[in-house]
């Protein structure tokens, strides 16, 4: 995780004015860099980009290729089994890109942002993942500065409205002409999915791919340490049920309110009989809550995740959100005990059950079930709540300096999905997921219970949505 800030101005950019933009940009992207900011520029030019460092590997960014200027936010996982502290995924992005140029895009794997200045040529490339969950902004000032940036509230603190800021989309690829008034260019989707696979996949072909997705996201990691908050659903279960059966280390933060105690309960005891694992129950006093609400409004950008539900989600503000708020107690106290990656649950919903069990009937499901109607992306498979939801977790992560990874938004998986006989993907709720579980004895329970944390007035946690 990391931040990322490039400003392209017709006018020479002087030596004062970029102090400045280092300033406003440091604001909110030093936190999401702790482990420093480098800068590269030149006449009409600035580059900036803040360091959350994993691998260890000794390049610093921006990199100078043979054609481009690059800096990027994220993980690219194409090289993930040789990564070590001499050689990580700037190295690996640098030798894709002297080799395919834009053509490697295509090709990448992983959760990225990408800013690529063409300086030869004076274009500007942003690129997005499939999902975007690494947010990039873009704003026009005044017909004269481009400015690209991981927050709005960047570009605002730089003079520019709110209504004229604009979001790179998931999965996305737009070329900026710097030499024709920074005329935008939008190419096809970076990678297509394939809503009606005639190939099927089977359980078993989603396992191994949730197995790799895993794998990927904690290998090679030298020093850092993995953690996710764990309750009594199928997401952080199945999470947490792959780490311990490929015995890979990770810490584990249960807040019992509003869970399945029994399920839980037994989930923790199933976790300590691996000696690897640590494991902690934390409360969310309301000392605690006033203390975080209070730090995130403070330190962190606001994000609007009220979509179209008032009742839950109040005026939309994640940081007034009790959910994110007892989240971010788990990643502070994570992090004080020295995690840096969160393995992230967000997809799981969104897409592989699209909010829908025959227990509930979501008001947030597309399809109601009905997976004949997924002929092509719905609602919330590349906007809706997941567009939301990543953007506060991202948000929430960059403000605590972690790194959030998301498993069930990998790309293959995801594919993997998608390809399955229509009746095996709702079969009974979250079907391959569900299938998962059962092979390793995992406990679970068969509906959905929202994330509260604790007691909220005028609302049932045990509503099940």
């Amino acid at each position: 995780m990391c931040g990322l800030f490039f400003n392209y101005s017709k006018k020479k950019i002087t030596i004062s004015h970029k102090k400045y933009l280092k300033k406003i940009a440091g604001r909110y992207l030093s936190k999401r860099g702790p482990d420093g900011m480098s800068e590269k520029s030149g006449k009409k030019w600035y580059a900036l980009h803040s360091l959350l460092s994993i691998t260890h590997n000794k390049e610093t960014q921006p990199i100078k290729t043979k054609d481009f200027i690059f800096l990027y936010n994220g993980e690219m996982y194409n090289d993930w089994k040789l990564y070590s502290k001499n050689y990580g995924d700037v190295d690996f992005f640098t030798k894709h890109v002297n080799n395919y140029g834009l053509k490697g895009l295509k090709t990448l794997d992983g959760e990225f942002a990408i800013i690529l200045f063409d300086y030869k040529k004076n274009f500007l490339y942003l690129a997005t993942d499939p999902f975007g969950t690494k947010p990039l902004h873009y704003a026009i000032k005044k017909k004269n500065n481009l400015i690209v940036t991981t927050y709005t509230h960047t570009i605002q603190d730089l003079g520019v409205k709110i209504k004229n800021i604009s979001r790179v989309k998931p999965n996305s690829l737009l070329r900026i002409d710097l030499n024709n008034n920074f005329k935008i260019k939008k190419y096809p989707l970076i990678k297509k999915f394939n809503f009606n696979s005639i190939k099927k996949t089977t359980y078993g072909d989603f396992s191994k791919a949730f197995t790799e997705s895993i794998k990927k996201r904690t290998q090679n990691l030298v020093d850092k340490k993995v953690f996710l908050g764990l309750s009594s659903g199928h997401d952080s279960g199945l999470i947490a049920a792959e780490l311990n059966n490929l015995k890979i280390p990770f810490s584990a933060y249960s807040v019992f309110y509003g869970e399945v105690p029994r399920i839980l309960n037994e989930r923790i005891k199933i976790l300590k009989k691996n000696k690897i694992n640590k494991l902690k129950t934390l409360k969310v006093s309301k000392n605690t809550k006033n203390s975080i609400q209070k730090f995130l409004l403070k330190n962190s950008p606001y994000v609007n995740i009220n979509v179209d539900d008032p009742v839950h989600f109040g005026d939309g503000d994640y940081r007034k959100n009790p959910g994110f708020i007892s989240t971010a107690h788990i990643i502070k106290t994570a992090r004080k005990e020295g995690s840096t990656i969160n393995l992230c649950s967000q997809g799981a919903d969104e897409i592989i059950s699209d909010f829908y069990n025959e227990h509930t009937n979501s008001r947030k499901s597309c399809l109601k079930g009905d997976w004949s109607k997924a002929t092509k992306p719905w609602k919330n498979f590349y906007g809706g709540w997941l567009a939301a939801f990543l953007h506060a977790n991202e948000c929430m992560g960059g403000t605590l300096g972690i790194e959030t990874r998301f498993p069930f938004l990998d790309y293959k998986l995801i594919q993997t999905f998608l390809s399955l006989p229509n009746l095996e993907k709702a079969k009974v709720y979250k079907g391959p997921m569900t299938q998962i579980l059962k092979k390793y004895k995992f406990p679970y329970h068969n509906y959905k219970i929202g994330f509260y944390g604790y007691k909220v007035k005028n609302i049932n946690v045990r509503e099940k949505y």
